[in-house]
């Protein structure tokens, strides 16, 4: 054995588990060593071993992290997938080190060839890099691990078929390190920076991963790519005019990937896979289009995150059909009056579609103000109430997640006309950990109208302590409430009185954004907006086996803006002016 500056190694030639015998040590960090080594049992296969060093520990934490390390052993001996190197072995050895015994993939890592200093990538091939990596991140987190060090050197070229391999897996050894070394500094760990330059930010500071944690890593290496340069880990931000020319979608996406906030990122894999595919598939340069027509844009709700399906300015009303062009023209900037305010209030559901089109009306016509303030108060919010605003004067556009009933009007008899703005997927939402992933229509039905009262009777292999479904319900003057209530219940009532499952119904107050707040449980089910949802807690479910991302989903709804007009080509001129800027978002020049 080897002693070096204090650190115990492997020397070549040293026999472990009486059969894996050590070639040379490739690597070290405050969990262990990886080294190449021989399987002398198997025709001297060549594998890598990770020792990873727990002696530090003792008593119970040592315990703890033994059950830690098993566990997430056998989850990685689940991870089937050829980019993927194998688990061939793991074991715990009277030293109290643990070892995991992992294929040995042949070929060169990303930092050896492709992303080297001063080597810049070209969009396309950077597009290619992303969805190979994220094919194979999407198993891994399908598995519920994170791989905690999505790097270069974690990335190999395989040599065989140039397909992308992801190494330097077991999520334990990088808990491992975060542990042992809170053990080391105590409470002053918040401060301490954990991880690679690529590492998320929450990652660095305070040892939190999440999977869009690996979504940043991924990212980063992708303006690597772009840039021919390193990230500086001293100076996080991104300088997006240091990045090469690439199409304005291409550059959406990044920075979604590598948004401070965890919350404001990319939520899965497939959402990043979903915006690269629909940006090939369009010209360069311009926003990205899907087979419906509609212009997909990442919008950011605090710390939520929506995908917006933006339409072309189709107007829905009592006596108007659908129109496929923009009902009105962009606006000239000089015809903009200085000072011009619009007030919008409704919806939370539209609450990202608002605040994107603020953001972009008034950097297009900085004399002009998009008033949202409304919704401060949150008795003002939903769709019914933005209506009611609209019709009592004190606003000048209701947002809606519903349509129009036929011939609604305001009370006084004032005609309402709606433009179609965007589309939701309305999702039913469980805790992440909820083993069930997918129900039937007939089953929502009868767990909102609590005719079903234990998860046993949805999925007989449920093992939670807590059998009892708890219903979560939102406010009537929601148009989420309306909408969930028409598609699946049948326009029938939520949860009857004196139904068998009645007195776990909760009702949430009037903020959509609670059902995303609060501690969801286990045995928890709701519904709420596609980008109303955390995916640090939830998941959205298949329905009928259809998920709520794709585009045969049969609960996908309008979101629309409402106005008060004769006709619907005459509202007043603000309001023209905005729903013009609206109908031609992200077609107008940059």
């Amino acid at each position: 054995m080897l002693i070096n500056n204090g650190q115990n190694y492997l020397e070549r030639g040293d026999i472990i588990r009486n059969h894996y015998k050590i070639i040379e040590r490739w690597g070290e960090g405050s969990f262990g060593q990886t080294y190449k080594a021989q399987d002398t049992d198997n025709l001297g296969k060549i594998v890598v071993i990770k020792r990873l060093k727990i002696n530090n520990f003792s008593g119970s934490d040592l315990k703890k992290t033994k059950e830690l390390f098993e566990r997430e052993a056998l989850t990685l001996g689940k991870l089937q997938h050829p980019m993927i190197p194998r688990l061939e072995a793991y074991f715990i050895e009277e030293d109290e080190n643990c070892y995991l015994v992992m294929e040995y993939i042949e070929g060169n890592t990303l930092d050896q060839q492709e992303l080297k200093e001063n080597h810049q990538l070209k969009q396309k091939e950077v597009i290619e890099l992303l969805k190979d990596t994220l094919e194979v991140l999407k198993i891994v987190h399908e598995q519920g691990l994170v791989h905690r060090d999505i790097k270069p050197d974690n990335l190999i070229r395989r040599a065989k078929d140039q397909k992308i391999s992801l190494i330097d897996f077991g999520s334990v050894t990088k808990e491992l390190n975060w542990r042992q070394q809170t053990q080391i500094v105590g409470p002053i760990q918040q401060k301490t920076r954990i991880g690679s330059m690529y590492s998320a930010p929450e990652q660095r500071q305070i040892g939190s991963a999440f999977p869009n944690s690996d979504i940043y890593a991924l990212g980063m290496i992708a303006i690597q790519a772009l840039k021919g340069s390193h990230p500086d880990p001293n100076k996080p931000e991104i300088v997006w005019n240091e990045v090469p020319t690439i199409s304005e979608n291409f550059k959406n996406v990044l920075q979604r990937m590598t948004k401070e906030e965890h919350c404001e990122r990319y939520q899965s894999v497939d959402e990043v896979l979903q915006d690269l595919h629909l940006i090939e598939e369009s010209p360069p340069n311009l926003p990205s289009q899907s087979s419906k027509n509609t212009w997909l844009t990442p919008i950011f709700i605090g710390s939520l995150i929506v995908v917006a399906s933006f339409g072309i300015g189709v107007v829905i009303s009592t006596n108007t059909p659908k129109v496929s062009r923009p009902l009105f023209p962009l606006p000239d900037p000089t015809k903009v009056v200085s000072g011009t305010k619009i007030k919008i209030a409704g919806s939370v559901t539209m609450v990202a579609l608002n605040n994107s089109f603020k953001e972009g009306f008034e950097e297009k016509f900085p004399s002009a103000t998009i008033d949202l303030a409304a919704y401060q108060n949150k008795e003002n919010r939903g769709s019914n109430y933005g209506i009611e605003l609209l019709c009592q004067g004190k606003v000048d556009i209701a947002s809606i997640s519903r349509s129009l009933d036929k011939d609604e009007k305001c009370r006084d008899g004032k005609k309402l006309f709606a433009v179609e703005v965007g589309t939701d997927s309305l999702s039913v939402v469980v805790h992440r950990d909820n083993p069930v992933n997918n129900l039937s229509k007939s089953q929502v039905k009868e767990i909102f109208q609590c005719q079903i009262s234990q998860w046993t009777d949805i999925d007989p292999t449920w093992t939670n302590k807590n059998l009892e479904i708890e219903v979560l319900n939102r406010p009537p003057q929601s148009g989420t409430y309306n909408y969930f209530q028409e598609k699946f219940l049948d326009n029938k009532d939520f949860c009857p009185q004196g139904s068998p499952n009645y007195r776990n119904l909760k009702l949430l107050d009037d903020d959509e954004t609670t059902l995303t707040n609060r501690n969801f449980t286990i045995n928890q089910i709701g519904y709420a907006a596609y980008g109303l949802t955390d995916f640090s807690r939830l998941k959205r479910l298949s329905i009928d086996n259809v998920k709520p991302e794709d585009e045969s989903y049969p609960y996908q709804r309008p979101l629309y803006y409402v106005y008060i007009a004769d006709s619907p080509e005459n509202p007043s001129l603000p309001v023209k002016q905005f729903l013009g800027f609206v109908s031609n978002f992200d077609q107008s020049p940059k």
